[in-house]
């Protein structure tokens, strides 16, 4: 009998067990771990080990801790962490410093294993020695043109005494902007320092200056209470020293490499010989074309500018070598067009990717439906840069064209009415220059271009005015377009107007020539100056975007 009832019951007991499981649904785990105890206790003294351990309330992981784990000042050595269950433990190479307090700041890095929240205000301070230090420094961090916050930059103090600067050593105590471009440093000792700031695309705790941009501080900061920095401006210039780091020669040409970006250079044979040259596309070479024999070789002079002003001097000897490559395709194209038929110009820009022998306009046109032609040589103005192969120019509107726009059909603006679109005209112009109007260096000609041409009517486009009250001799107030891409500038006086802009949204900024020396000078980071004044347009209300509707007519008065 006592056999049967085990019988019985062993598969209750088996499907009791089976069934043991979390049960499903309810809510989501939306809590943050919390931690419960750490040794060292935030805010201990005198601890002396080489290990950090800290236990939360549930089961834990990390996200990326070398990353997101801030330790100021900054360690000698690395460190090795462990998790076990509600524990993460440290433990460090090197020892402490003596008298010291540390901050580990571990923002994201440490996320509940379930749901991966993560946890909050993670933030652990000790000292090593009797005192624990409290000094902070805050601030923000924007960028220089456009005013926008920097998110992600490292912020960082540098002893007035250390050796080590942004370019060439991490910083001693350092942190990272937020997404609105806001930073604390905290825990910091007393003394005097060098405030920076920089974009750590490689996370090595420099900053590399011809891909990195950066922001200091003039002025060295003696800390001995809470400091709020003045606002931190970044800017991206390269401050290597310019100089030309090899040449060669490569197919039917010679190139000339230069370290950094290239604004002017010059070269000089020593036969007086004219060297024909272009700059590379990322203007860091110049490209040199065969265009007179050379015996051997030719020793040239060159001299190069950098966009800090900065000049620098070297020579190489020239030889080209017999090639059967084909030459490089010559190509013109017509990279941007604009109509003013209140000012009645059309002004346009062409590029070249060699430079220019001889060129013949006499045949531009502009066509209508492919039917009619207007030949508008006779009112064309131009120019050629020679060293950036880019021609620029003006046309007169023929009066034909401007009619057209200005009446609908035959019937005259009047309203806004006569301006819907089933009354628009369908009519499409074309900008055409023929087939080898443009010789190059080397011979070869230009294909025919055509670009279309969009005429705005004025009654559809708006205005932006205002008066200018300013102590400045010197400035250029710009209207950017959403984009901050330059669209209309005005230099000096005491008004400004910004006429035939199209419908959309706009920001207006001005640059202060403060030196009057003719230019907006960016920062010099090495004889610690700050770059000229950057303004960027603000209501009463805080707001930079200012709104364009057709037909709208928008005072702004700046005052600077």
């Amino acid at each position: 009998m006592k056999h049967n009832i085990l019988i019985l019951l062993l598969p209750l007991i088996v499907w009791g067990c089976a069934n043991r499981i979390q049960p499903t649904g309810g809510p989501r785990d939306e809590e943050p771990p919390r931690v419960v105890a750490s040794n060292p206790e935030h805010g201990a003294r005198n601890y002396q080990a080489k290990e950090v351990v800290i236990e939360f309330d549930e089961f834990i992981t990390v996200k990326n801790l070398k990353e997101q784990l801030l330790i100021t000042p900054r360690i000698d050595g690395n460190y090795e962490f462990k998790i076990r269950k509600r524990t993460i433990s440290l433990e460090f190479e090197q020892p402490f410093e003596d008298s010291t307090t540390y901050t580990l700041n571990f923002r994201e890095a440490i996320v509940d294993i379930t749901e991966g929240n993560p946890a909050k205000n993670m933030l652990l301070a000790f000292s090593t020695g009797n005192l624990l230090d409290t000094l902070e420094i805050s601030g923000v961090l924007i960028d220089l043109l456009t005013r926008a916050p920097i998110e992600s930059a490292i912020v960082g103090l540098y002893p007035v005494d250390d050796t080590l600067d942004i370019f060439s050593g991490p910083p001693y105590y350092f942190t990272q902007t937020n997404d609105q471009g806001h930073y604390l440093l905290s825990n910091i000792k007393d003394g005097s320092y060098r405030l920076y700031a920089f974009t750590d695309g490689n996370k090595n705790l420099t900053c590399e200056s011809d891909r990195e941009g950066y922001a200091f501080k003039s002025q060295s900061i003696q800390l001995d209470t809470a400091y709020y920095a003045d606002t931190l401006n970044l800017q991206y210039l390269n401050i290597d020293t310019l100089k030309v780091i090899r040449t060669r020669a490569s197919g039917r040409y010679f190139n000339v490499f230069a370290n950094k970006y290239i604004t002017h250079a010059k070269l000089k044979a020593e036969n007086d010989s004219t060297i024909i040259f272009k700059y590379t596309e990322d203007h860091r070479g110049l490209k040199l074309y065969n265009t007179f024999p050379i015996s051997d070789s030719l020793n040239v002079w060159v001299e190069l500018q950098d966009s800090l002003g900065l000049i620098a001097k070297d020579s190489f000897y020239l030889k080209f070598t017999d090639s059967g490559r084909s030459p490089d395709e010559f190509k013109a194209t017509i990279t941007s067009t604009s109509t003013s038929p209140k000012k009645k110009i059309l002004s346009g820009e062409i590029t070249f990717d060699k430079p220019l022998q001889t060129l013949t306009l006499d045949s531009i046109v502009i066509k209508r439906d492919s039917l009619e032609n207007y030949y508008i040589y006779n009112s064309l103005a131009y120019a050629i840069d020679t060293l950036e192969n880019i021609l620029t120019f003006n046309i007169d509107i023929p009066t034909a064209i401007l009619d057209s726009i200005n009446n609908i059909g035959g019937k005259s603006i009047k309203s806004l009415d006569d301006l819907r679109p089933k009354a628009e005209s369908k009519a499409v112009y074309t900008l055409s220059i023929p087939q080898a109007a443009f010789i190059s260096i080397e011979n070869d000609s230009s294909l025919e271009l055509n670009s279309k041409l969009k005429f705005i009517k004025p009654a559809l486009t708006g205005l932006i005015n205002g008066s200018i009250s300013t102590g400045y001799n010197s400035f250029t107030v710009q209207l950017l377009n959403k984009n901050m891409e330059v669209v209309k500038e005005h230099h000096n006086g005491k008004k400004y107007t910004f006429d035939e802009v199209l419908p959309g949204e706009y920001f207006i900024r001005i640059f202060v020539d403060e030196n009057e020396n003719g230019v907006w000078d960016m920062a010099e980071i090495r004889n610690n100056i700050q770059a000229e004044k950057v303004i960027l347009y603000k209501d009463e209300t805080g707001t930079s975007k200012t709104v364009i509707r057709a037909n709208w007519e928008v005072t702004i008065d700046l005052s600077f």
